[in-house]
C-alpha cells in the first residue's frame, strides 16, 4: 500500500503555507489501494490495458501544495521553527520538538544555549541563492552533527522509524542532527530551492515553501503586500520626480 495525504476528517485540509513556515505538525495519511495509487503516478486508470511503469513524482497534496510532511523532514520543519526563534526559551523549543514527536524533548537551560549558533548555521542554508550553495553547507552540517541514521523503535509494536544521533547523546546534538538530516532529505528531494528567506528587506522570516509552482518569495501576504505597493507607488512616480533642478 502507499500513502497519500487526506484531510484530518474534521474539516481542516492540508496545511497552509503560513503554518508550514512555523512548523506546523503535518496532518496525518491514510492508505490508497495499489490501482488508485499506480493511476496517480502514471496517468492510466484503473484496468486500462498495457504496461504500468512508474515514475517518481514530487509529493503533491490534496490541494495542490506540496507536502514534506514525513518523519524524515520532520528536521526541516524544526530547522524553520530555530532560524525563526534563535534565542528560544526552554519551553517553547521543548513544545516545538514535542509537536513533531521528538523523543525526550526535556530542554535544559545549556540546551537552548547550544543551539544558538545552530540556529545561525541553518539560516546560512536557508538565505542561499542557489541549490548547489544550500547542499555544500548543509552537507557541512551533517558533517558537524555527525549526523548517523539509525531504524529505532520505542518498544514493543511501536514503528520503527529514524534517528540520525543516539538519544545517550544528549538533546542538543539530537536536534543538530535531526535538523541537518531533514534540510538534507528536502534537498535530495528535488526541494532544495522551496528553502528560503523572504525577499522583503529587514524580513528575514524563513519558510519551507509548500506552494504548487514552487515561487514563493515572501514569509506571508503581510510582506508581499508591503514590497508590492512599494514596487507599484515606485511605478506611478513621474520620470525625475524628487531630483534636483
Amino acid at each position: 500500500m502507499t500513502m497519500r495525504s487526506s484531510s484530518s476528517g474534521s474539516g481542516d485540509r492540508c496545511p497552509t503555507t503560513a503554518r508550514v513556515a512555523t512548523g506546523a505538525r503535518p496532518h496525518r495519511t491514510t492508505a490508497v489501494s495499489p490501482a488508485a495509487s499506480a493511476s496517480r503516478l502514471t496517468g492510466v486508470p484503473p484496468g486500462s490495458a498495457g504496461t504500468l511503469r512508474t515514475r517518481r513524482l514530487p509529493p503533491v497534496c490534496c490541494n495542490g501544495l506540496m507536502q514534506f510532511n514525513t518523519y524524515t523532514v520532520a528536521g526541516a520543519h524544526i530547522a524553520v521553527w530555530l532560524v525563526n526563534h534563535p534565542e528560544p526559551d526552554q519551553a517553547a523549543l521543548a513544545a516545538q520538538l514535542r509537536s513533531h514527536d521528538v523523543h525526550e524533548p526535556q530542554v535544559t537551560v545549556d540546551d537552548a544555549l547550544a543551539l544558538n549558533p545552530w540556529a545561525a548555521r541553518l539560516r546560512e542554508v536557508f538565505e542561499s541563492q542557489t541549490v548547489a550553495e544550500k547542499a555544500e553547507l548543509t552537507d557541512a552540517l551533517l558533517l558537524a552533527a555527525d549526523c548517523r541514521p539509525r531504524l529505532v523503535s520505542h518498544g514493543p509494536g511501536s514503528p520503527f522509524h529514524f534517528h540520525y544521533a543516539p538519544v545517550e547523546t544528549g538533546l542538543a546534538a539530537r536536534v543538530r542532527a535531526l535538523t541537518a538530516a531533514g534540510v538534507a532529505h528536502v534537498i535530495d528531494a528535488g526541494g532544495g530551492s522551496r528553502l528560503r528567506a523572504c525577499d522583503r528587506a529587514g524580513c528575514g522570516v524563513a519558510f519551507l515553501d509548500t506552494s504548487r509552482n514552487g515561487r514563493r518569495h515572501f514569509c506571508g501576504v503581510r510582506c508581499a503586500n508591503q514590497v508590492n505597493v512599494a514596487n507599484h507607488r515606485l511605478r506611478q512616480r513621474p520620470v525625475g520626480a524628487g531630483t534636483a533642478g
